[in-house]
């Protein structure tokens, strides 16, 4: 895990405003990066999980958007376009691209179709957020009302999240402390 905070420039008071974390999850690193150095007209939230044959983009803290783009075969295709109803559809390349191979971490991937798929309406976020706090709070009432019933998220939850946190922000005040004192020199 590595982390970092950037204090605001030029402020006698104290601000952070732009902050960043690596992890290791089992065997994948996620980056996660936070800033407030634009207006909330322009504020968004971005997450991008990559793999070997594409990447998923989702939009907003909780997702109400997504775009996939990906190098797939037909049947697989028929399939998520089943999932994900009425979505925009972009055939990237020059028209149909059927048994194309290329090579990726030395594996040979065949595939019929490079495609772009967007799904969802970012105005979709506020009926999204009340469902997602309407769920979270029947979940915990279920389970104050029986003690058997197996809470989605619970205490150790919040522990190990704020576990990270801290020990993120620990290591970020160590090379902001360690920074300020190089620029002192």
């Amino acid at each position: 895990m590595s982390s970092l905070q950037i204090q605001r420039p030029q402020l006698e008071e104290k601000i952070i405003d732009r902050v960043q974390a690596t992890v290791l999850y089992n065997t994948g690193i996620v980056n996660f990066y936070h800033g407030f150095d634009q207006p909330k007209i322009l504020d968004r939230q971005e997450m991008r999980l990559q793999f070997e044959r594409g990447e998923i983009t989702l939009y907003e803290w909780i997702p109400v958007k997504m775009k996939f783009h990906a190098l797939i075969k037909d049947a697989d295709f028929e399939v998520i376009k089943d999932l994900l109803p009425g979505s925009k559809i972009v055939y990237n390349g020059e028209g149909q691209t059927k048994n194309k191979v290329v090579k990726v971490r030395f594996v040979e991937i065949k595939f019929d179709q490079e495609v772009t798929l967007e799904y969802g309406k970012a105005e979709e976020k506020q009926n999204r957020y009340s469902q997602l706090l309407i769920a979270m709070l029947a979940d915990q009432w279920n389970w104050i009302k029986d003690r058997k019933h197996q809470r989605i998220i619970d205490g150790d939850n919040a522990i190990e999240s704020l576990r990270m946190a801290e020990k993120a922000t620990e290591m970020a005040q160590k090379i902001l402390i360690q920074d300020l004192w190089q620029q002192q020199k």
